[in-house]
């Protein structure tokens, strides 16, 4: 049975909170605009795999493992934006920077993807927080209301890095981590 994974920067949780307290302030406005993610799920992508089989991720696992070091990375966010067509199925998120650029790490991680026979990051990478995944068009207002709003000043440095697993469920998806780098 194959495994559902993902890379991502993991976020220090009272970062999490305010964060998803500052979103919570907009969202309540609007009840009926779909379901936010918890706090405890707050991350920064950084390669989405799809499924793989189990065995390829541990060898990725070990190889990360051995020769990936985390770097002293701050995280910033100073603003809202979204994916997608407003009238249609939107990923709502904070747009995120990275201190000091990881372009040493990116790097070594796709050294590592290339020679685990995973695909590597790509040149587009642009940090950022999903905060929600409307699946209808957004009650009138919402949007502006959203991207309006204060988030500057938020700052934490990076926990670390996971390998996670993400079952989807009914209720939305699940996360596990099968490897993390402090």
């Amino acid at each position: 049975m194959k495994i559902r994974s993902f890379l991502a920067f993991d976020l220090q949780n009272d970062f999490k909170q305010k964060l998803f307290q500052r979103f919570e302030e907009v969202h309540s406005q609007y009840p009926d605009s779909g379901r936010i993610e918890k706090a405890g799920k707050l991350h920064i992508t950084v390669k989405f795999f799809g499924d793989s089989e189990p065995s390829r991720l541990k060898v990725l696992s070990e190889m990360l493992r051995e020769g990936l070091r985390l770097p002293e990375l701050e995280v910033e966010v100073d603003k809202y934006g979204y994916f997608g067509r407003e009238s249609d199925r939107i990923v709502l998120l904070a747009q995120a920077r990275l201190n000091p650029e990881p372009s040493e790490f990116f790097h070594s991680l796709n050294k590592i993807l290339h020679s685990a026979g995973f695909p590597e990051t790509g040149g587009d990478f642009k940090p950022h927080i999903t905060l929600m995944r409307a699946k209808r068009k957004l009650p009138d207002g919402f949007l502006d209301k959203f991207l309006s709003s204060d988030v500057r000043n938020l700052r934490s440095r990076i926990r670390s890095f996971v390998l996670y697993e993400s079952k989807l469920l009914r209720t939305g998806s699940v996360y596990h981590p099968l490897l993390e780098i402090m």
